[in-house]
C-alpha cells in the first residue's frame, strides 16, 4: 500500500513548499517533469485509493478561524478543518497539510501553495475543487466540484485520489476528474483519476478522465505517468489535447503518456467510445495498457 511512504512524501511535500517559498521562479521557469526526484512507481494494485490518501488516521483537526482570502505569504495550515466556501490563495508558498476543506481558488501569476495529506470536498460548487494555477498537491483526495483540478500551468498532481464531481440534475455541467483548457508544465503521476457523473437529461456529462483542451493558450510540456484511469461514463478516459477546431487545438507538443493503466468497465474499453483520443503528432507514447495487461497501442 502507499500508506508506508507517507513519511518520505512528506519530506518530498516540504522540499516542494520550500522551493515555492523561497522562490516562485522556481516553480514558474523550471519544467517539473525534469525537475522531480526520483521516486519509486506503485504495482498496479497500489494505486491511490481512499484508505491511504487524505488527512492521516489519528490526525486532530481544530476549526479554522482565519480568513477565508490568505495573502501572507508562507502561511502554514496544518490539521485544520477549513469551512471557507472557497478558500482563496492570494500569496505564495502556501501550505496545506493534514486538513479537510472545500474548494480552493488560486488564480495568479504569482501564487503557489502545496497541498500534502489533505481531504478537499468542493460539493456541488460550479467550477474545480482545486484550481488554477502553481498547485503542489501530493498524497490527497479530491472530490466534488464541476473538476476534481482544473490547471493552467506549473502543476504537479501525484499520489493522489480525483473522483466524485459533482452534476446536479438539470445543469449542462461537463465534469472531469484533471482539466487543462490550455497551459505549460504540468506533471500528473501516480494517481487514481475518475469521471463519475453520468450523462444527464440537460447534455452534462463527463468529457473525459483527464482531458486536455487547446480553448485559450497551448498544451505543452504535459507528463502523464503511472496513473490508474478508472472507467468512465465519458467518451474516452483521456483526452490529449490535439483539436484543430479549437483556438490552440493545433499546438499542442511535448505531451509524454507512459506507464498508464486503463480500466476497461463495462464497455471493455474504459469510455464509452474508447480509451484514448486527440493525440498530437509528436506525443510520446509507451508502456501504456488495459487493466487485464494488454497492451494499449498509440492512438
Amino acid at each position: 500500500m502507499l500508506a508506508h511512504r507517507r513519511a518520505a512524501l512528506w519530506s518530498a511535500g516540504i522540499l516542494v513548499v520550500a522551493a515555492a517559498t523561497l522562490s516562485l521562479a522556481a516553480i514558474v521557469t523550471t519544467n517539473l517533469s525534469d525537475s522531480l526526484p526520483p521516486t519509486s512507481a506503485p504495482t498496479r494494485s497500489q494505486f491511490p485509493s481512499e484508505s491511504d490518501t487524505g488527512v492521516p488516521a489519528g490526525t486532530i483537526l481544530s476549526n479554522y478561524s482565519g480568513p477565508c482570502t490568505i495573502d501572507k505569504s508562507g502561511t502554514i495550515l496544518d490539521s485544520q478543518r477549513v469551512h471557507c466556501e472557497p478558500l482563496t490563495i492570494a500569496a505564495s508558498g502556501i501550505t496545506i497539510s493534514r486538513s479537510r476543506l472545500g474548494p480552493i481558488n488560486m488564480d495568479g501569476e504569482h501564487f503557489s501553495a502545496s497541498i500534502v495529506d489533505s481531504e478537499i470536498d468542493a460539493g456541488s460548487f460550479i467550477g474545480p475543487a482545486i484550481g488554477y494555477a502553481n498547485i503542489s498537491l501530493l498524497t490527497s483526495e479530491v472530490r466534488g466540484g464541476q473538476h476534481s483540478v482544473l490547471c493552467s500551468r506549473n502543476c504537479l498532481i501525484e499520489r493522489s485520489l480525483l473522483h466524485d464531481q459533482s452534476l446536479p440534475a438539470g445543469e449542462a455541467r461537463h465534469n472531469n476528474a484533471f482539466l487543462s483548457n490550455g497551459g505549460d508544465n504540468i506533471v500528473i503521476r501516480y494517481n487514481t483519476l475518475q469521471c463519475t457523473p453520468p450523462d444527464n437529461a440537460a447534455g452534462g456529462g463527463c468529457s473525459a478522465d483527464l482531458s486536455l483542451f487547446g480553448d485559450f493558450e497551448p498544451i505543452t510540456n504535459v507528463t502523464i505517468d503511472d496513473n490508474l484511469f478508472r472507467a468512465t461514463p465519458g467518451a474516452f478516459c483521456l483526452r490529449l489535447g490535439y483539436d484543430p477546431s479549437k483556438t490552440y487545438g493545433s499546438k499542442t507538443a511535448r505531451v509524454v503518456v507512459r506507464n498508464n493503466v486503463f480500466e476497461r468497465g463495462p464497455t471493455g474499453q474504459c469510455g464509452t467510445l474508447g480509451p484514448v483520443t486527440s493525440a498530437p503528432s509528436d506525443l510520446d507514447w509507451a508502456s501504456n495498457s488495459f487493466d487485464d495487461a494488454a497492451t494499449l497501442e498509440p492512438p
